[in-house]
C-alpha cells in the first residue's frame, strides 16, 4: 500500500479514535478494532518511510510507540501523522543506535575459535553424533581434552547467525509461511541448542505486528467459517513455532487478544499443545470439521493470499 494511502488510513483511524470519550475507550470493542489497525498502519507506513532495514530492530518500539501517541496526544487529528512521524523516528533512531552498540561490542569468533567448532562439528558427522546434544558436546570436549563449555561457546559462535529455510503451510511443504525467518530466527539468538526459547521484548513485538494482520483478516470473515479458520490458523502459528524452536508456555496469555484464538477448537488445541500435547497435522484439524486436508489447504492459500494485500 502506497505510504500517501497509509497516511490517509491512519489520519482517519485517529479522527475516530480521538473522537471517542476517553471513559470508554478501553471497555469499547470498536476502540480496541480501530486501535489494533493503528498499529498495523504505523508499522507499514514505518516502513515505508524509514525502511525495512531500519525498522527491523525496532519492533517494540514501533509498538509501542503507536500506542503511546494515541494516549498522549492532545491536538487535532489532521496534526496526529506529524506528532506520530517525529516520535518513530526518535525512537527507530534509538533503537538503531542501541543495535549498532550491541553489534559493535559484540565479539566476532576468533581463528582458533572458528577451528574448534569446525573440528568438532567434522568429528560429529565423522562418528555419527548430534552436535545439539549435550551427549555429544560432552564426549567430544572429553576427546579433545577440553571443558564442554568451552566446546558450547565455540559452537556457539558457529551457529549464531545461521538462518533455516522458511516453514511451510501443510505437512508436504506446499504453501508458504505466515512468519518469515527473519521474525523466528533474529541475529542475536542462538540457533543450535535444543531446547526451545522464549519470545524476548522484540521477537514479541515482530510476532505481535504478524498476528495484528492475521487478526485483521480473520475479523474481516463471515462468522460461520471463523470456527474451522480459526483452528487451521492456530494450528499452523503452533506447528511454524515448533519448528523454529519457540516455547509455548508464555502463548495462553500473548494470543489471548487475538480473536482467532478465542474459538471452541482454537483454544482447545493451544492448551493440548501448551501442555504437552502433539501438535495435530492439517489434515487432522480438517477433520475435526468433518473436512479433509485439499479443503484445508485451499482455505489456507486463500487466507495467505489477502495477507499479501
Amino acid at each position: 500500500m502506497e505510504k500517501d494511502k497509509l497516511e490517509s488510513k491512519i489520519k482517519k483511524i485517529a479522527e475516530e479514535l480521538l473522537s471517542m470519550p476517553e471513559e470508554t475507550r478501553t471497555e469499547s470493542e470498536d476502540f480496541t478494532i480501530l486501535k489494533t489497525k493503528l498499529a498495523d498502519f504505523s508499522w507499514r507506513w514505518a516502513e515505508g518511510v524509514f525502511g525495512k532495514t531500519k525498522i527491523e530492530c525496532a519492533g517494540e518500539e514501533i509498538m509501542k510507540c503507536a500506542a503511546a501517541c494515541l494516549k498522549n496526544f492532545s491536538g487535532q487529528p489532521d496534526d496526529f501523522i506529524k506528532y506520530l512521524s517525529a516520535s518513530l523516528k526518535t525512537q527507530i533512531e534509538r533503537a538503531n543506535e542501541r543495535n549498532a552498540e550491541s553489534e559493535s561490542s559484540a565479539m566476532k569468533a576468533p581463528e582458533k575459535k572458528s577451528r574448534l567448532a569446525k573440528n568438532a562439528i567434522r568429528y560429529a558427522e565423522e562418528n555419527a553424533l548430534e552436535i545439539r546434544s549435550d551427549a555429544a558436546q560432552e564426549k567430544i570436549a572429553r576427546i579433545f581434552g577440553l571443558p564442554k563449555e568451552k566446546i558450547r561457546r565455540a559452537l556457539d559462535c558457529c551457529f549464531t547467525c545461521r538462518t533455516e529455510d522458511e516453514f511451510v503451510i501443510g505437512d508436504d511443504g506446499e504453501f508458504a509461511s505466515m512468519f518469515d525467518t527473519a521474525l523466528l530466527s533474529p541475529k542475536s539468538r542462538n540457533r543450535y541448542p535444543a531446547e526451545k526459547a522464549l519470545l524476548d521484548g522484540d521477537m514479541q513485538a515482530k510476532l505481535k505486528h504478524k498476528l495484528l494482520r492475521i487478526d485483521l483478516i480473520f475479523q474481516k470473515k463471515q462468522e460461520r467459517v471463523k470456527p474451522y479458520l480459526s483452528a487451521l490458523i492456530m494450528r499452523q502459528i503452533l506447528f511454524e513455532l515448533d519448528n523454529a524452536k519457540i516455547d509455548f508456555g508464555q502463548f495462553p496469555a500473548f494470543l489471548s487478544e487475538f480473536n482467532f484464538s478465542k474459538y471452541g477448537k482454537s483454544a482447545e488445541l493451544l492448551e493440548n499443545v501448551v501442555s504437552g500435547k502433539d501438535i495435530p497435522t492439517q489434515e487432522e484439524t480438517a477433520a475435526m470439521f468433518g473436512k479433509d486436508k485439499t479443503d484445508a489447504s485451499r482455505t489456507m492459500r486463500g487466507f495467505l493470499e489477502k495477507m499479501k494485500d
